[in-house]
Protein backbone atom coordinates (compact mmCIF):
# COMPACT_ATOMS: atom_id res chain seq x y z
CA UNK A 1 0.00 0.00 0.00
CA UNK A 2 2.84 2.40 0.89
CA UNK A 3 4.61 1.75 -2.44
CA UNK A 4 1.46 2.39 -4.46
CA UNK A 5 0.88 5.64 -2.57
CA UNK A 6 4.43 6.80 -3.29
CA UNK A 7 3.96 6.00 -6.98
CA UNK A 8 0.69 7.93 -6.99
CA UNK A 9 2.33 11.01 -5.44
CA UNK A 10 5.25 10.73 -7.88
CA UNK A 11 2.81 10.62 -10.80
CA UNK A 12 1.14 13.80 -9.55
CA UNK A 13 4.52 15.54 -9.39
CA UNK A 14 5.41 14.46 -12.91
CA UNK A 15 2.11 15.53 -14.43
CA UNK A 16 2.58 18.38 -16.95
CA UNK A 17 1.87 21.82 -15.54
CA UNK A 18 -1.13 23.44 -17.27
CA UNK A 19 -0.32 26.51 -19.39
CA UNK A 20 -2.25 28.80 -17.07
CA UNK A 21 0.16 27.91 -14.26
CA UNK A 22 3.44 27.70 -16.16
CA UNK A 23 2.79 30.36 -18.79
CA UNK A 24 1.80 29.80 -22.39
CA UNK A 25 4.56 28.24 -24.51
CA UNK A 26 4.64 28.91 -28.23
CA UNK A 27 4.32 25.54 -30.01
CA UNK A 28 7.12 24.57 -32.35
CA UNK A 29 7.48 22.21 -35.27
CA UNK A 30 10.32 20.22 -36.77
CA UNK A 31 10.87 19.77 -40.49
CA UNK A 32 12.49 16.77 -42.14
CA UNK A 33 13.32 15.62 -45.64
CA UNK A 34 15.97 14.22 -47.93
CA UNK A 35 18.28 15.71 -50.57
CA UNK A 36 19.28 13.67 -53.64
CA UNK A 37 20.95 14.34 -56.98
CA UNK A 38 19.42 13.80 -60.44
CA UNK A 39 20.24 10.07 -60.22
CA UNK A 40 18.44 9.73 -56.89
CA UNK A 41 21.66 9.32 -54.92
CA UNK A 42 21.90 10.98 -51.48
CA UNK A 43 23.66 14.35 -51.31
CA UNK A 44 25.47 14.75 -47.99
CA UNK A 45 26.53 18.13 -46.61
CA UNK A 46 23.76 20.11 -48.34
CA UNK A 47 22.78 23.30 -46.49
CA UNK A 48 19.01 23.42 -45.87
CA UNK A 49 17.32 26.59 -44.62
CA UNK A 50 13.78 27.66 -43.77
CA UNK A 51 13.18 31.42 -43.81
CA UNK A 52 9.93 33.02 -42.53
CA UNK A 53 8.05 34.90 -45.24
CA UNK A 54 5.51 37.65 -44.61
CA UNK A 55 3.64 39.58 -47.28
CA UNK A 56 3.68 39.10 -51.01
CA UNK A 57 7.34 39.67 -51.85
CA UNK A 58 9.87 39.82 -49.08
CA UNK A 59 10.40 38.59 -45.51
CA UNK A 60 10.05 41.03 -42.58
CA UNK A 61 13.78 41.78 -42.63
CA UNK A 62 15.16 41.01 -46.07
CA UNK A 63 18.65 42.16 -45.19
CA UNK A 64 18.96 39.86 -42.20
CA UNK A 65 16.15 37.27 -42.13
CA UNK A 66 15.84 34.68 -39.37
CA UNK A 67 17.01 31.29 -40.65
CA UNK A 68 16.31 27.78 -39.35
CA UNK A 69 19.11 25.54 -40.62
CA UNK A 70 20.30 21.98 -40.94
CA UNK A 71 22.85 20.01 -42.97
CA UNK A 72 22.02 16.77 -44.76
CA UNK A 73 23.75 13.66 -43.44
CA UNK A 74 25.51 10.83 -45.32
CA UNK A 75 22.09 9.45 -46.32
CA UNK A 76 20.95 12.87 -47.59
CA UNK A 77 18.43 13.27 -44.76
CA UNK A 78 18.03 16.43 -42.69
CA UNK A 79 16.03 17.56 -39.66
CA UNK A 80 15.38 21.20 -38.69
CA UNK A 81 14.15 21.54 -35.05
CA UNK A 82 12.46 24.37 -33.15
CA UNK A 83 10.62 25.90 -36.14
CA UNK A 84 7.73 28.26 -35.17
CA UNK A 85 4.28 26.74 -35.63
CA UNK A 86 1.50 28.24 -37.78
CA UNK A 87 3.97 30.17 -39.97
CA UNK A 88 4.79 30.44 -43.66
CA UNK A 89 8.31 29.66 -44.86
CA UNK A 90 10.44 29.47 -47.96
CA UNK A 91 12.91 26.63 -48.31
CA UNK A 92 16.40 26.89 -49.78
CA UNK A 93 18.92 24.11 -50.37
CA UNK A 94 22.50 24.95 -51.41
CA UNK A 95 25.46 22.71 -52.10
CA UNK A 96 28.73 23.48 -53.82
CA UNK A 97 28.55 22.52 -57.47
CA UNK A 98 24.75 22.78 -57.65
CA UNK A 99 22.35 25.59 -58.38
CA UNK A 100 20.38 26.68 -55.32
CA UNK A 101 17.03 24.92 -55.00
CA UNK A 102 14.24 27.21 -53.80
CA UNK A 103 10.65 26.42 -52.82
CA UNK A 104 8.04 28.69 -51.25
CA UNK A 105 4.63 28.18 -49.65
CA UNK A 106 5.61 25.91 -46.75
CA UNK A 107 3.19 26.17 -43.79
CA UNK A 108 3.88 24.65 -40.39
CA UNK A 109 0.96 23.12 -38.40
CA UNK A 110 -0.95 25.35 -35.99
CA UNK A 111 -0.16 23.10 -33.02
CA UNK A 112 3.37 22.24 -34.08
CA UNK A 113 4.71 18.75 -34.72
CA UNK A 114 6.35 17.16 -37.72
CA UNK A 115 6.49 18.73 -41.18
CA UNK A 116 7.42 16.04 -43.69
CA UNK A 117 8.94 17.96 -46.59
CA UNK A 118 9.72 14.89 -48.66
CA UNK A 119 12.61 14.32 -51.06
CA UNK A 120 14.27 17.19 -52.90
CA UNK A 121 16.20 16.58 -56.10
CA UNK A 122 18.86 19.17 -56.73
CA UNK A 123 18.39 20.84 -60.12
CA UNK A 124 19.75 18.96 -63.10
CA UNK A 125 21.21 21.10 -65.82
CA UNK A 126 24.20 21.65 -68.09
CA UNK A 127 27.65 22.62 -66.92
CA UNK A 128 28.39 26.32 -67.09
CA UNK A 129 32.01 27.25 -67.61
CA UNK A 130 33.84 30.48 -68.17
CA UNK A 131 36.73 32.76 -67.49
CA UNK A 132 36.83 35.93 -65.43
CA UNK A 133 39.17 38.71 -66.55
CA UNK A 134 39.74 42.37 -65.80
CA UNK A 135 39.19 45.23 -68.24
CA UNK A 136 42.63 44.58 -69.81
CA UNK A 137 42.01 40.86 -70.34
CA UNK A 138 44.15 39.65 -67.43
CA UNK A 139 42.71 36.57 -65.64
CA UNK A 140 41.42 37.13 -62.12
CA UNK A 141 42.17 34.35 -59.65
CA UNK A 142 39.96 33.90 -56.59
CA UNK A 143 36.86 35.55 -58.07
CA UNK A 144 33.77 34.23 -56.27
CA UNK A 145 30.78 33.10 -58.29
CA UNK A 146 27.28 32.55 -56.94
CA UNK A 147 24.51 30.84 -58.92
CA UNK A 148 20.79 31.44 -58.52
CA UNK A 149 17.89 29.60 -60.11
CA UNK A 150 15.08 31.59 -61.72
CA UNK A 151 12.46 29.03 -60.72
CA UNK A 152 11.27 31.13 -57.78
CA UNK A 153 12.39 34.79 -57.83
CA UNK A 154 10.12 35.52 -54.85
CA UNK A 155 12.72 34.22 -52.41
CA UNK A 156 15.79 34.73 -54.54
CA UNK A 157 17.22 37.29 -52.12
CA UNK A 158 17.31 34.85 -49.22
CA UNK A 159 19.93 32.31 -50.27
CA UNK A 160 22.66 31.25 -50.38
CA UNK A 161 24.98 32.38 -47.59
CA UNK A 162 27.06 29.24 -47.26
CA UNK A 163 29.65 30.05 -49.91
CA UNK A 164 30.01 30.54 -53.66
CA UNK A 165 29.17 27.89 -56.26
CA UNK A 166 32.67 28.26 -57.73
CA UNK A 167 35.94 30.13 -57.30
CA UNK A 168 38.20 30.93 -60.24
CA UNK A 169 41.64 29.36 -60.47
CA UNK A 170 44.96 30.97 -61.33
CA UNK A 171 43.88 31.15 -65.00
CA UNK A 172 40.57 32.82 -64.10
CA UNK A 173 38.56 29.76 -65.18
CA UNK A 174 35.61 28.16 -63.38
CA UNK A 175 32.96 25.45 -63.83
CA UNK A 176 29.53 25.01 -62.23
CA UNK A 177 27.89 21.65 -62.79
CA UNK A 178 24.15 21.02 -63.07
CA UNK A 179 23.33 24.70 -63.57
CA UNK A 180 19.60 25.31 -63.94
CA UNK A 181 18.68 28.42 -66.00
CA UNK A 182 19.33 31.43 -63.82
CA UNK A 183 21.85 34.15 -63.02
CA UNK A 184 25.47 34.32 -61.96
CA UNK A 185 26.89 36.89 -59.60
CA UNK A 186 30.65 37.32 -59.93
CA UNK A 187 32.74 39.41 -57.56
CA UNK A 188 36.41 40.08 -57.05
CA UNK A 189 37.37 42.48 -54.28
CA UNK A 190 35.23 45.60 -54.90
CA UNK A 191 34.28 44.65 -58.48
CA UNK A 192 31.11 42.71 -59.27
CA UNK A 193 28.79 41.90 -62.15
CA UNK A 194 25.52 39.99 -62.54
CA UNK A 195 24.68 38.14 -65.76
CA UNK A 196 22.70 35.31 -67.33
CA UNK A 197 25.33 32.80 -68.60
CA UNK A 198 25.31 30.84 -71.84
CA UNK A 199 25.60 27.11 -71.11
CA UNK A 200 26.46 26.29 -74.74
CA UNK A 201 29.67 28.34 -74.80
CA UNK A 202 32.53 29.33 -72.56
CA UNK A 203 31.53 32.59 -70.92
CA UNK A 204 34.01 35.44 -70.88
CA UNK A 205 33.18 37.63 -67.89
CA UNK A 206 34.84 41.03 -67.72
CA UNK A 207 34.96 42.84 -64.40
CA UNK A 208 35.36 46.49 -65.24
CA UNK A 209 36.51 49.23 -62.86
CA UNK A 210 33.74 50.83 -60.77
CA UNK A 211 32.23 54.10 -61.95
CA UNK A 212 34.33 57.18 -61.19
CA UNK A 213 33.80 58.66 -57.72
CA UNK A 214 31.41 61.48 -57.01
CA UNK A 215 30.01 63.14 -53.92
CA UNK A 216 27.30 65.28 -52.38
CA UNK A 217 28.42 67.72 -49.71
CA UNK A 218 27.17 70.83 -47.99
CA UNK A 219 26.34 72.54 -44.72
CA UNK A 220 23.50 72.50 -42.23
CA UNK A 221 22.66 75.95 -40.84
CA UNK A 222 19.83 77.46 -38.85
CA UNK A 223 17.52 80.27 -39.96
CA UNK A 224 20.07 82.79 -38.58
CA UNK A 225 22.85 81.39 -40.77
CA UNK A 226 24.68 79.72 -37.87
CA UNK A 227 26.06 76.17 -38.30
CA UNK A 228 24.15 73.27 -36.78
CA UNK A 229 26.57 70.67 -35.41
CA UNK A 230 25.54 67.04 -34.94
CA UNK A 231 22.57 67.26 -37.30
CA UNK A 232 21.54 63.94 -38.79
CA UNK A 233 21.72 64.25 -42.59
CA UNK A 234 19.85 61.71 -44.75
CA UNK A 235 20.47 60.76 -48.38
CA UNK A 236 18.19 58.54 -50.47
CA UNK A 237 17.38 57.90 -54.12
CA UNK A 238 14.59 59.82 -55.82
CA UNK A 239 13.69 56.65 -57.77
CA UNK A 240 10.69 55.01 -56.02
CA UNK A 241 11.60 51.61 -57.52
CA UNK A 242 15.26 51.68 -56.51
CA UNK A 243 14.73 49.84 -53.23
CA UNK A 244 12.87 47.02 -54.99
CA UNK A 245 15.62 46.63 -57.56
CA UNK A 246 18.17 46.61 -54.77
CA UNK A 247 16.33 43.88 -52.86
CA UNK A 248 16.20 41.82 -56.05
CA UNK A 249 20.02 42.02 -56.19
CA UNK A 250 20.69 41.23 -52.54
CA UNK A 251 20.59 37.43 -52.85
CA UNK A 252 24.40 37.41 -53.13
CA UNK A 253 26.99 38.30 -50.49
CA UNK A 254 29.14 40.51 -52.74
CA UNK A 255 26.69 43.40 -53.11
CA UNK A 256 28.28 46.80 -52.90
CA UNK A 257 26.67 49.93 -51.48
CA UNK A 258 22.91 49.74 -51.35
CA UNK A 259 21.85 52.30 -54.00
CA UNK A 260 18.18 52.06 -53.08
CA UNK A 261 18.72 52.37 -49.36
CA UNK A 262 19.22 55.41 -47.17
CA UNK A 263 22.60 56.78 -46.14
CA UNK A 264 23.01 58.82 -42.95
CA UNK A 265 25.83 61.00 -41.66
CA UNK A 266 26.29 63.71 -39.01
CA UNK A 267 27.28 67.32 -39.58
CA UNK A 268 30.56 68.45 -37.97
CA UNK A 269 31.18 71.47 -35.72
CA UNK A 270 30.94 73.79 -38.72
CA UNK A 271 27.73 72.13 -39.92
CA UNK A 272 29.52 70.45 -42.85
CA UNK A 273 28.67 66.97 -44.16
CA UNK A 274 29.78 64.79 -47.08
CA UNK A 275 28.60 61.62 -48.86
CA UNK A 276 31.12 59.71 -51.02
CA UNK A 277 29.25 58.25 -54.04
CA UNK A 278 29.80 56.84 -57.52
CA UNK A 279 28.19 57.49 -60.89
CA UNK A 280 25.52 60.06 -61.58
CA UNK A 281 22.09 60.39 -59.97
CA UNK A 282 19.61 62.82 -58.44
CA UNK A 283 19.19 62.23 -54.72
CA UNK A 284 16.96 63.38 -51.87
CA UNK A 285 18.79 65.13 -49.03
CA UNK A 286 17.33 66.34 -45.75
CA UNK A 287 18.48 67.01 -42.19
CA UNK A 288 17.04 66.80 -38.69
CA UNK A 289 18.24 68.04 -35.32
CA UNK A 290 16.82 68.41 -31.84
CA UNK A 291 14.97 71.69 -31.37
CA UNK A 292 14.38 72.23 -35.09
CA UNK A 293 11.32 71.67 -37.23
CA UNK A 294 11.02 68.85 -39.72
CA UNK A 295 12.56 69.77 -43.06
CA UNK A 296 11.32 68.87 -46.53
CA UNK A 297 13.56 66.80 -48.80
CA UNK A 298 15.80 68.67 -51.25
CA UNK A 299 16.70 67.16 -54.63
CA UNK A 300 20.41 67.31 -55.49
CA UNK A 301 22.05 66.01 -58.67
CA UNK A 302 25.63 64.73 -58.65
CA UNK A 303 28.13 63.31 -61.16
CA UNK A 304 31.90 62.80 -61.29
CA UNK A 305 32.25 66.00 -63.31
CA UNK A 306 29.79 68.01 -61.18
CA UNK A 307 29.62 66.93 -57.51
CA UNK A 308 26.45 67.96 -55.72
CA UNK A 309 26.48 70.87 -53.30
CA UNK A 310 23.61 71.90 -51.03
CA UNK A 311 22.90 74.12 -48.03
CA UNK A 312 20.24 72.77 -45.69
CA UNK A 313 18.47 75.41 -43.60
CA UNK A 314 16.73 74.21 -40.45
CA UNK A 315 14.09 76.37 -38.83
CA UNK A 316 14.24 76.49 -35.07
CA UNK A 317 10.99 75.38 -33.47
CA UNK A 318 9.12 76.91 -30.57
CA UNK A 319 9.69 75.93 -26.94
CA UNK A 320 6.84 74.96 -24.64
CA UNK A 321 7.51 74.82 -20.89
CA UNK A 322 5.49 74.69 -17.72
CA UNK A 323 4.61 72.51 -14.78
CA UNK A 324 2.48 69.39 -14.30
CA UNK A 325 0.54 68.90 -11.07
CA UNK A 326 -1.38 65.92 -9.80
CA UNK A 327 -5.13 66.16 -9.13
CA UNK A 328 -4.17 66.83 -5.50
CA UNK A 329 -1.98 69.81 -6.46
CA UNK A 330 1.41 68.14 -5.92
CA UNK A 331 4.26 68.23 -8.48
CA UNK A 332 3.97 65.27 -10.87
CA UNK A 333 7.60 64.13 -11.04
CA UNK A 334 8.50 61.81 -13.92
CA UNK A 335 5.40 62.61 -15.97
CA UNK A 336 5.63 62.13 -19.74
CA UNK A 337 4.78 65.28 -21.73
CA UNK A 338 4.45 65.01 -25.52
CA UNK A 339 3.23 67.30 -28.28
CA UNK A 340 1.18 65.17 -30.65
CA UNK A 341 2.04 65.58 -34.32
CA UNK A 342 0.11 64.58 -37.41
CA UNK A 343 1.65 61.44 -38.88
CA UNK A 344 3.55 60.70 -35.65
CA UNK A 345 1.14 59.30 -33.06
CA UNK A 346 4.00 58.33 -30.70
CA UNK A 347 6.39 61.30 -30.39
CA UNK A 348 9.36 61.17 -28.03
CA UNK A 349 8.07 62.62 -24.72
CA UNK A 350 9.86 64.95 -22.33
CA UNK A 351 9.97 64.00 -18.64
CA UNK A 352 9.14 66.34 -15.77
CA UNK A 353 11.73 66.89 -13.04
CA UNK A 354 11.25 66.48 -9.27
CA UNK A 355 9.25 69.72 -9.18
CA UNK A 356 6.98 68.72 -12.07
CA UNK A 357 8.64 71.09 -14.54
CA UNK A 358 8.91 70.20 -18.24
CA UNK A 359 10.40 71.71 -21.40
CA UNK A 360 9.55 70.58 -24.96
CA UNK A 361 11.67 71.96 -27.82
CA UNK A 362 11.19 72.00 -31.60
CA UNK A 363 7.43 72.51 -31.55
CA UNK A 364 5.57 73.68 -34.67
CA UNK A 365 3.81 77.02 -33.98
CA UNK A 366 0.02 76.89 -34.19
CA UNK A 367 -2.76 74.83 -32.62
CA UNK A 368 -1.31 71.75 -30.94
CA UNK A 369 -2.36 69.00 -28.55
CA UNK A 370 -0.28 68.13 -25.50
CA UNK A 371 -0.60 64.70 -23.89
CA UNK A 372 0.50 64.07 -20.28
CA UNK A 373 0.80 60.65 -18.68
CA UNK A 374 1.67 59.89 -15.05
CA UNK A 375 0.94 57.01 -12.64
CA UNK A 376 -1.48 59.26 -10.75
CA UNK A 377 -3.44 60.33 -13.83
CA UNK A 378 -3.30 61.68 -17.35
CA UNK A 379 -4.51 64.63 -19.41
CA UNK A 380 -5.03 65.68 -23.02
CA UNK A 381 -5.15 69.44 -23.63
CA UNK A 382 -5.32 71.82 -26.59
CA UNK A 383 -2.88 74.72 -26.68
CA UNK A 384 -1.83 77.54 -29.00
CA UNK A 385 1.91 77.69 -29.63
CA UNK A 386 3.55 80.97 -30.69
CA UNK A 387 7.08 81.24 -32.14
CA UNK A 388 9.80 81.40 -29.49
CA UNK A 389 9.28 80.65 -25.79
CA UNK A 390 5.85 79.56 -24.55
CA UNK A 391 5.36 79.43 -20.78
CA UNK A 392 2.12 77.57 -20.10
CA UNK A 393 -0.06 77.67 -16.97
CA UNK A 394 0.13 74.64 -14.69
CA UNK A 395 -1.35 71.51 -16.23
CA UNK A 396 -3.42 69.58 -13.69
CA UNK A 397 -3.92 65.87 -14.27
CA UNK A 398 -7.45 64.55 -14.44
CA UNK A 399 -6.82 62.17 -11.55
CA UNK A 400 -7.93 59.06 -13.39
CA UNK A 401 -5.58 56.61 -11.73
CA UNK A 402 -4.38 53.76 -13.89
CA UNK A 403 -6.36 50.68 -12.98
CA UNK A 404 -6.21 47.07 -14.02
CA UNK A 405 -9.05 45.97 -16.28
CA UNK A 406 -10.12 42.36 -15.99
CA UNK A 407 -12.78 40.40 -17.79
CA UNK A 408 -13.69 37.22 -19.60
CA UNK A 409 -14.37 36.55 -23.28
CA UNK A 410 -17.11 34.04 -24.11
CA UNK A 411 -18.81 32.87 -27.24
CA UNK A 412 -22.57 32.87 -28.08
CA UNK A 413 -22.92 29.59 -26.19
CA UNK A 414 -21.31 31.03 -23.08
CA UNK A 415 -18.17 28.94 -23.47
CA UNK A 416 -14.79 30.67 -22.89
CA UNK A 417 -12.89 31.84 -25.98
CA UNK A 418 -9.12 31.28 -25.79
CA UNK A 419 -6.51 33.50 -27.49
CA UNK A 420 -9.06 36.27 -28.20
CA UNK A 421 -7.56 39.68 -29.03
CA UNK A 422 -8.65 42.35 -26.51
CA UNK A 423 -7.85 46.05 -26.93
CA UNK A 424 -8.82 49.37 -25.33
CA UNK A 425 -8.89 52.86 -26.81
CA UNK A 426 -8.40 56.24 -25.21
CA UNK A 427 -11.25 58.76 -25.20
CA UNK A 428 -11.37 61.42 -27.90
CA UNK A 429 -9.18 64.50 -27.44
CA UNK A 430 -10.65 67.26 -25.28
Amino acid sequence: MRVSRVLYLLALILLPVPPSAAGAVQPTAWASGKVVDEAGQPVPGARVELVPVQGDWFPPDSANPVRYRATSGPDGRFRIPEVPADSWFSLGISQKGFTVLLESGILTPVNGGQVALGTFQLPEGPTVAGKVVDSKGHPLAGARIWAQSRQDPQVGNLLPDGGPAAVTGADGRFEIHRFEPGDLEVCWHDLSVQLAPDSSARNRIVLRPPPPPSRISGRVIDDQGLPVAGAKVHLSSTDPWAILRTLAREWHPCSGRNPGGELVTLSDREGRFKFELTGSETMNVWAEAAGFLEQEKVKVAHSPQNPGRVELVLERGAVVSGRVLTAGGLPAAGAEVAILKAGNPHPQPALTDSKGRYRVIGVEPGEQTVAIRHPSGQALRKLTVAPGENRRPDLVLDGDELREIRGRVTGPDGEPVADASVSITEPAAL
